[in-house]
């Protein structure tokens, strides 16, 4: 680190004939200071002054020449030390040798010889060979390395010896700042680190007191010393100034100077957006921001910033859609309905954001460099119905700053309320489909739900008997494993969905074969290739847990009555217990077939009141439609009053709520053995799920991934089976083992994390705050202004623009264990 000398606004003054400067030295690796005074002549040989300089430091710091000393001292016949005021007894003792920098500046010096017409160093005047016994002339010349950067004051010289002063240092440094390219500034070479001296002007009274022009004045100097000691950033040491106060101290320094910080329209939005406020509230926090020196932008910029960044591509009506009565008929009924007209600007302009605040990334190659991902999906999530796209060439595909949700409407996802709210983008997606951005390709996936995807694909549902979407394997051969199947299932496909649904309605249309057409019971909405269908990883991981759990569920029930038994002192189970187990289990077949058929009828209703709106009512197909309803209304009647009486066979049974197992379920465990075998089944089956669930839920998964999630599927569909052997295989088992890891391995290896539904389900809660915010709002009391403002707060919050100025999310101190 370069050493700086700073001349002092103070100078003592010897009343002699000695001449005197002081100086503040820093040295900022240590920050030591020294105050000395450099150099003095006397009547001794000025070549030994410079060539061989002994200064010597005085008990109040001052530094002087040696010779020079001992001329005053033997002149005046005192030990009294020489500077004004002081009156300090010298001692042997007392006297230090003067620190390097004062012999090295006097060594540095340059002075020229008249004899040779040459410029020499005065630390190399000894050894120079001259013409003649002695200079004739020796001026001082300032060095050619000398760099302005400092200026010093001294007090008017005091002649020494016989005229002899125009070679001392005081005149060294006046004729060094008058060869010096800028003003006030010196750098002497040390024949080491270079020393840098600056000027500082004395001030004469508090600093309290001085005038705006003085304070300015001595401001400039301030940066003119940080410039020094910093060279390339002086506001770094200012910094560190501001840091070093107190907390107290900074408030005050901040209000003295009217220094207010200012928040910009991106980040007053951004706030607004993040934390879901009314613009009531923002005027109420700009007040408050305002008294402690901070500036909110104005609502004026802020709207303005909102209304560029959400354009004009939003649009909101009252639009029919269809509700299902307690009856399961369907009326129709208006509700609020918001929507972005033109999803390809949308979807271009989010790509355009990205792209300017670098957010795009085709994640380490998984996806290919000249293509854009793009993934359509939709959710219903408390009252309202919700179509979104997500553009996964971010990081954080699934996250809900990247769902922008393009459709939203107040009603349920029944067929005919989808059919109202898509038809108009289904040219727009496939168009979008072989479009280009820049110079790439945009390519569409779909993702969403097992039942959203299947009504996009026109499947009848989990009741059918093809109830798959991407193949046709029915619900006997899902129930075997895969080396005991017959292999007659096939591989679906966009154009084999079309072709089935079209012989389906040539067939007549009758619902109750549709079976016979693999279930095609509608064409599909998108022509978006079933290779870029995502599979539904969320709901394939709580359909099956929450099966697992029911299973769960109903064995501890069974050892609940066990133990009832045992402590009312049966040694053996009774027939009576035999009996309610078996009306428990029939219950349960009972409900489970009662709610397939309310399914299936729901899913028939839909469908009628489609083609009720799409062909009219005196087709034959509705006839049809019209004929089976009626038939499914019958089977849920006498389901119903079968599932009553075996609930009150079973009422009259055991009951489960005041058992022992359930009020004290460690001492049933350590007490009955069945209880730990039941234990360690489940802990099992849990285990052997949660390692499939942890590969496929990756944003990546390699090869040795896909092997391994191959290996730990077939080992937990073999356990599942051989240990409930009555247990049904559901549509989301059948989608794990079948299709999970060959749709992993033709998508370049992406897993669920990224290509999942995650964010369609995640912004359903987003969406709950903002009616929750705005439901009390007077601007927005219509249902459709109030639709549609949401719709706003919404694109507002995954803009990249304000994502970008909202901070970082601070991490968490990590607890002591």
């Amino acid at each position: 680190m370069q050493r700086k000398l700073k001349a002092v606004s103070q100078h003592r003054h010897f009343n002699s004939r000695m001449e005197l400067y002081k100086w503040e030295a820093h040295a900022s690796d240590d920050e030591c200071k020294v105050r000395s005074n450099a150099g003095c002549s006397s009547n001794v040989n000025l070549h030994n002054l410079y060539s061989n300089p002994r200064p010597i430091q005085l008990p109040c710091q001052t530094v002087v020449c040696a010779d020079c000393l001992a001329h005053y001292l033997v002149k005046n016949g005192c030990l009294q030390c020489p500077c004004k005021g002081c009156c300090t007894k010298l001692t042997a003792e007392s006297l230090k040798s003067a620190p390097s920098i004062y012999v090295n500046l006097l060594k540095d010096v340059a002075l020229h010889c008249s004899s040779c017409n040459v410029d020499i160093r005065a630390g190399l005047y000894q050894s120079h060979k001259c013409n003649a016994s002695s200079p004739t002339s020796l001026p001082l010349l300032a060095p050619p390395a000398l760099v302005a950067q400092a200026s010093i004051s001294c007090s008017p010289p005091i002649n020494c010896e016989q005229g002899q002063d125009q070679d001392s240092p005081a005149r060294i440094i006046h004729r060094m700042l008058s060869s010096s390219p800028e003003p006030d500034v010196i750098t002497v070479p040390t024949g080491g680190r270079p020393i840098t001296l600056v000027h500082v002007t004395n001030s004469k009274r508090p600093i309290s007191k001085a005038s705006s022009k003085t304070l300015r004045r001595y401001r400039k100097q301030v940066q003119k010393v940080r410039h020094v000691l910093t060279s390339d950033d002086p506001t770094i040491l200012l910094r560190e100034e501001i840091r070093s106060l107190s907390k107290n101290e900074k408030n005050s320094l901040l209000k003295d100077a009217g220094i207010t910080l200012d928040i910009s329209p991106e980040q007053g939005l951004a706030i607004k957006a993040d934390l879901t406020l009314p613009w009531n509230k923002i005027r109420m926090i700009r007040r408050w921001l305002k008294g402690s020196g901070i500036c909110l932008a104005s609502e004026r910029k802020q709207r303005q910033l909102a209304a560029t960044l959400v354009g004009d591509n939003l649009d909101a009506e009252i639009a029919p859609f269809t509700f299902l009565t307690a009856s399961k008929n369907e009326e129709v009924r208006g509700a609020p309905h918001a929507f972005i007209p033109r999803l390809q600007d949308s979807v271009f302009d989010l790509l355009e954001d990205n792209a300017r605040c670098n957010n795009l990334t085709w994640h380490n190659g998984r996806i290919p460099e000249t293509e854009i991902w793009v993934k359509v999906g939709g959710d219903k999530g408390g009252s309202s119905f919700k179509m979104n796209f997500q553009i996964v060439n971010t990081p954080t595909p699934n996250s809900v700053q990247n769902t922008c949700v393009f459709s939203v409407f107040e009603a349920g996802d029944s067929t005919t309320n989808l059919h109202m709210a898509l038809d108009r983008y289904k040219p727009q997606i496939e168009s979008l489909q072989g479009m280009k951005w820049r110079e790439y390709s945009m390519r569409i996936f779909i993702c969403g739900d097992y039942e959203f995807l299947s009504k996009l694909y026109g499947l009848s549902g989990a009741n059918g008997r093809h109830p798959c979407p991407y193949c046709t394997i029915n619900q006997d051969e899902m129930q075997l494993s895969m080396s005991m199947r017959a292999g007659c299932s096939q591989s679906r496909s966009l154009q084999s969905f079309h072709d089935n649904h079209q012989r389906f309605l040539d067939s007549g249309g009758n619902a109750k074969k549709v079976k016979e057409f693999y279930n095609c019971i509608s064409k599909p909405f998108f022509d978006v290739p079933l290779s870029q269908v995502c599979l539904p990883g969320l709901h394939i991981s709580q359909g099956i847990f929450l099966k697992i759990f029911n299973l769960l569920e109903n064995a501890c029930h069974d050892l609940d009555v066990k133990m009832a038994l045992i402590h009312s002192g049966h040694s053996t189970l009774s027939p009576s217990y035999t009996n309610h187990v078996l009306n428990l289990q029939e219950l349960n077949r009972a409900k489970a077939e009662l709610d397939t058929v309310v399914q299936y009828l729901t899913m028939l209703v839909e469908h009628q009141t489609y083609l009720t709106v799409a062909i009219g009512q005196s087709n034959s197909i509705l006839a049809n439609f019209e004929e089976h309803i009626d038939e499914c209304r019958k089977e849920i009647k006498a389901a119903e009053k079968k599932v009553q009486v075996l609930e009150k066979k079973v009422e009259e049974g055991f009951s489960s709520k005041e058992g022992p197992f359930v009020k004290a379920l460690d001492i049933a465990l350590q007490s009955f053995g069945e209880a730990e075998m039941v234990a360690g089944t489940f802990k099992q089956t849990f285990s052997l799920f949660a390692k499939c669930h942890f590969i496929y839920n990756q944003n990546y998964v390699s090869e040795a991934g896909c092997n391994d999630l191959e290996h730990a599927i077939a080992t937990f569909m073999a356990h599942f089976r051989a240990t409930f052997p009555g247990e049904n295989i559901p549509i989301k088992m059948h989608m794990l083992e079948d299709h999970a890891v060959d749709w992993i391995r033709s998508n370049q290896h992406i897993g669920f994390g990224l290509m999942g539904e995650q964010g369609a389900e995640s912004i359903h809660a987003r969406f709950n705050r903002l009616y929750q915010t705005y439901s009390t709002v007077s601007s927005t009391s219509h249902p459709v202004e109030k639709l549609k403002y949401i719709m706003k707060e919404h694109l507002l919050s995954i803009s990249p623009t304000l994502i970008t100025a909202k901070p970082p999310p601070s991490k968490r101190a990590k607890k002591s264990q």
